[in-house]
């Protein structure tokens, strides 16, 4: 009976410390691909093992070899696996660094270095979710939206793509071409957005840039003799003669 006693203490203490070697190993981290990335924001993340681990995250600048000394973002609850983070407020158009990292009782662990680009087209989202890509400058200055005299139809102030599709299909004399023709980005899709469509664009003017305190036209047909303009400045939406030279900001919607 006494041995028993004697050693039951001592197999149990060689169990537990068996198990607690086993529980710590070294750090190893990735960095992974980004994913959903726009003019001011990108996720991206990484793949982390190891244990103990105190921390993980990423760490970035516009040079390689980001370190916690730059920019940097943690998860919440670190664990082993994959994680990832959503960078916001970067500068658009603009080549980002990225590591990801783990910390284990001081030491630091950076992943390797992957190059972002922000995109150069700004997206915004109108007050149904609906959400546009703007071109960055303005597509054309100080032209008439089209002949007078005729109404072709294209009178939708929701729906920008169905107005161009309409006056594309009628002559190539409409502003709306010019957006019906525009490649930016690679896309094929852009289209002369309609008045409320423009009007959310106005309401991201700071953002979308490069904005004249001026009018610009929207797809949106009144007449035979007049369309709807909008001042990207001001908000301010009005029927001007279709033969008044205003500007021209193409947009695509996202799918």
């Amino acid at each position: 009976m006494s041995k028993t006693k004697f050693y039951l203490p001592i197999l149990l203490l060689f169990a537990f410390s068996c198990s607690s070697d086993d529980d710590n190993r070294p750090l190893s981290v990735e960095t992974t691909e980004p994913t959903n990335l726009i003019h001011n924001a990108v996720t991206i993340g990484g793949v982390v093992s190891g244990n103990p681990l105190d921390e993980v995250g990423l760490v970035w600048r516009t040079t390689p070899g980001a370190t916690l000394d730059d920019q940097s973002l943690k998860v919440d609850n670190p664990k082993e696996g994959s994680f990832s983070l959503t960078v916001e407020n970067l500068d658009r158009n603009v080549t980002y660094h990225f590591r990801a990292y783990a910390k284990q009782e001081g030491e630091v662990v950076y992943g390797n270095n992957i190059g972002v680009t922000t995109s150069n087209f700004v997206i915004i989202t109108m007050e149904g979710g609906q959400q546009l890509m703007v071109a960055p400058t303005d597509n054309a200055r100080e032209v008439p939206w089209g002949p007078s005299g005729v109404f072709v139809g294209a009178d939708s102030k929701d729906d920008g793509a169905a107005n161009t599709a309409t006056l594309s299909a009628v002559s190539n004399e409409y502003i709306a071409r010019i957006c019906a023709q525009f490649s930016g980005g690679g896309f094929d899709d852009w289209y002369l957005p309609s008045e409320n469509e423009l009007k959310a664009v106005a309401a991201n003017a700071d953002e979308v840039g490069g904005v004249l305190m001026a009018g610009y036209w929207s797809s949106t047909e009144v007449s035979s003799t007049s369309a709807r303009a909008v001042n990207l400045s001001s908000g301010n939406a009005s029927s001007a003669p279709k033969s008044t030279l205003l500007n021209c900001r193409c947009v695509r919607e996202i799918n």
